[in-house]
């Protein structure tokens, strides 16, 4: 049938929709970003599986924690072997008792039946002891640590013995019956899931109560009413459980009368026993007031007890109780290759007592090493000097008034100065270069502080021995703590002590990293403050090396190492030994020293001086350059000529047919005709002054040229003048 047509200028009408679509309506579109409905489910759904795994792994980690403590039957405490044990002294007894009493019996019936002229008294006798026997009371014998650690052992062998059979006996039935023992084990798989989801949630300590005595105690002098062990302290070597470790800590603690709350986290290692101590009230300073004693109690060495209270639980502390040496399997010193390492990067200085690595970065570090004779200045020193000569960012040196030196890793360093007056030029250098960077670090886009790298290095200098330097030294580097950090002119100082009476001033607490070795309490006051040994903070209870004995060497306490945190923690550092230093030394000096860039020597130049120095004109701060000569640095760049002073004095001998040796004076009359300017300057004065003024005028202008030569006597001469060699100039200029 055909549709009739629309009539003429009709409009078009919709369609009529379709029956279906009256009933069927567009779903509502899903917003941007908004899950399903399902999808929001599944999430939520894996997020609860998520956390339940997580749970219920926890759970397991925590049963199979409690399952081992059974196994060793640790979860058996003090008390409960103690009852055990007595218990088992009165089952013993009672048996002894019994055998005893048919043994009695059985010759009264024999007597009793006997018509023998002495029958009667032998009755009389054996009904006598059965009485005896019938009312012998038990008296229990407290037991050993040995009688309770013997006890714990025979419950560990029953269980495991117990546990065997079992596992016999449910193969052999498994063998026998596999289906309902699959059923079994599949039950039993199910059983342990839903146990370990439990003690995820509330995990649970096995710790069965102690057992019921089985016999009364008697109210009579010498019989307690409740039966106690025996509390006396005794070694920690007797201990060989954590339990027995506790156990043996707590009495000692409480002999001490130290308000002891609870001891937990015991853990056995090879140098020892690490526990945690909660105390009942006051806070962790008892314990280290009563440190010494208890290394008398636990029968240890003198500074054995090693106390570490927990900031974050201020009436907790770690208590190691050291038997051997904590650091004997430290790894050695990892290797670096010459250059294969920025000072930003943390460098591995040596190992912790918690095993952890000894790890942070130099960068930035102002620091200060404190340690008596023997206390392990030298190898702390040598383990800082490894990390940056290898640095490829950073210039290293090293001053020493002492005259030891850097030992093997001379090579090594770019600048090694071992005469106090040298040293005091070589830091006013480094305080010239410090100000000088402050004023142009920002023309080089570095910001706040200075950015090492190859081409813009660090500079760390060492200085051992610092009570030795001079006054003017130690003014210098007080200084530079204050300027030098921000430029990365960085200081490291080393000495026997921190109290004023050794640097000469109060700087002990300036330095940002305080590392602190076998010293006196005096210095860790100085050095720390007040009040910091209560928080645990005993270097001055390190042992310094005594002989070949190396007791506490290089142990040390750290303050303000980036990335650690400030806690009494006792750490160790490398030891490198000679033949290996030497070794690494050769490497890095075959592969080039660093070396400064020029846009800090020409800002070192540039720079203005410290106000408390005040230098003569002739007295200048040297260059980079001759200051490299000054010290015999390895690629020092040679002089292009002799200084002019130095031709002065050259001439000044020729004039006289180069003999041996020329007095101040006759020197003098030579430059007062080079130079009359300056050289007649104190010719008003009489001729004592005259010669001393321009004697030291000529010295100034020796050190300014770079030159280590100084006047000595001539006792060849008469009246045995103040004079020069001409063999030790021309050794000088050499």
């Amino acid at each position: 049938m055909t549709p009739r047509p629309a009539p003429p200028g009709a409009k078009d009408a919709p369609a009529e929709p379709h029956r279906d679509d009256q009933h069927r309506k567009d779903p509502a579109p899903t917003p941007a970003g908004k899950p399903t409905p399902a999808r929001a489910i599944a999430a939520r759904a894996g997020r609860i599986a998520a956390r339940e795994a997580a749970v219920t792994a926890e759970g397991a980690r925590h049963s199979s924690t409690q399952l081992s403590r059974w196994w060793r039957a640790e979860d058996l405490s003090t008390q409960y072997l103690t009852a055990f044990h007595l218990n088992h002294q009165h089952r013993m007894w009672k048996k002894q008792r019994n055998t005893d009493l048919r043994e009695i019996n059985t010759q009264l019936k024999h007597w009793r039946g006997s018509r023998a002229a002495d029958a009667f008294k032998q009755r009389k006798q054996y009904a006598k002891a059965a009485t005896a026997v019938r009312t012998q009371a038990f008296t229990p014998s407290p037991p050993t640590p040995g009688d309770v650690a013997a006890t714990q052992a025979a419950r560990a062998r029953n269980r495991h013995r117990g546990t065997l059979a079992v596992l016999a006996i449910s193969t052999a039935l498994a063998v026998q019956h596999p289906a309902p023992a699959l059923e079994l084990a599949t039950g039993t798989v199910a059983l342990a899931t839903a146990t370990a989801w439990i003690q995820g949630r509330r995990p649970t300590t096995l710790r069965p109560t102690a057992p019921d005595l089985a016999f009364p105690y008697r109210d009579a002098p010498g019989h307690p009413d409740t039966p106690t062990a025996d509390t006396t302290p005794y070694p920690i070597t007797q201990a060989t459980t954590p339990d027995q470790a506790a156990d043996c800590l707590a009495r000692a603690l409480r002999a001490e009368n130290i308000p002891l709350a609870e001891i937990t986290d015991v853990a056995h290692h090879p140098w020892g026993w690490q526990a945690t101590v909660r105390l009942a009230k006051g806070t962790p300073t008892a314990l280290i007031d009563k440190a010494p004693d208890l290394e008398t109690l636990l029968d240890l060495g003198q500074g054995d007890v090693i106390v570490q209270p927990l900031r974050s639980r201020t009436a907790c502390a770690i208590l190691l109780l050291r038997q051997g040496d904590m650091f004997a399997d430290m790894p050695p010193a990892p290797y670096l290759a010459p250059k294969s390492i920025s000072i930003t990067d943390p460098a591995i200085l040596g190992a912790s007592a918690d095993g952890s690595q000894l790890a942070f970065a130099l960068a930035g570090l102002m620091g200060e090493i404190i340690a008596r004779s023997g206390g392990g200045k030298s190898t702390l020193l040598r383990a800082l000097v490894d990390v940056t000569t290898a640095c490829h960012d950073t210039v290293t040196m090293f001053l020493d008034p002492s005259g030891d030196g850097p030992g093997p890793y001379e090579d090594a360093i770019r600048l090694t100065s071992l005469d106090p007056a040298t040293i005091e030029r070589v830091l006013l250098w480094l305080h010239c270069l410090a100000a000088g960077r402050a004023r142009i670090r920002r023309t080089l886009h570095m910001g706040d502080s200075w950015q090492p790298s190859a081409d813009h290095p660090a500079v760390v200098v060492y200085i051992d021995e610092f009570p030795k330097l001079t006054a003017l030294s130690k003014l210098l580097i007080a200084s530079l703590l204050l300027v030098g950090r921000k430029e990365l002119v960085l200081v490291f100082y080393a000495a026997q002590g921190a109290t004023s009476a050794f640097l000469g001033s109060n700087i002990a607490q300036q330095p940002a990293l305080k590392i602190l070795g076998p010293c006196r309490d005096v210095d860790v006051k100085a050095a720390l403050g007040g009040g910091r040994i209560d928080e645990g903070w005993l270097p001055h209870r390190l042992n310094p090396k005594a002989g070949d004995d190396l007791r506490d060497c290089a142990q040390v306490y750290i303050e303000g190492a980036p990335g650690m945190p400030d806690e009494p923690v006792l750490h160790k550092f490398h030891h490198i030994d000679i033949a290996e230093g030497r070794r690494r030394a050769a490497e890095r000096l075959a592969a080039d020293l660093i070396d400064l860039d020029p846009a800090s020597l020409a800002a070192a130049q540039a720079a203005p001086l410290p106000d408390f120095v005040d230098l003569d004109p002739d007295d200048a701060p040297p260059t980079w350059s001759e200051l490299l000569r000054l010290c015999g640095a390895p690629g020092a760049p040679p002089a292009a000529a002799p200084p002019a002073i130095a031709q002065h004095l050259l001439d000044a001998f020729h004039t006289y047919a180069n003999p041996d040796a020329l007095t101040v004076g006759q020197i003098l009359a030579h430059l007062r005709t080079v130079d009359p300017d300056h050289w007649r300057r104190w010719d008003d004065r009489d001729e004592t002054d005259r010669l001393r003024e321009a004697g030291k005028s000529l010295a100034r202008a020796l050190r300014t040229a770079g030159l280590t030569l100084t006047s000595t006597r001539l006792p060849e001469l008469p009246g045995k003048p103040s004079g020069y060699r001409l063999a030790d100039l021309r050794a000088d200029l050499q």
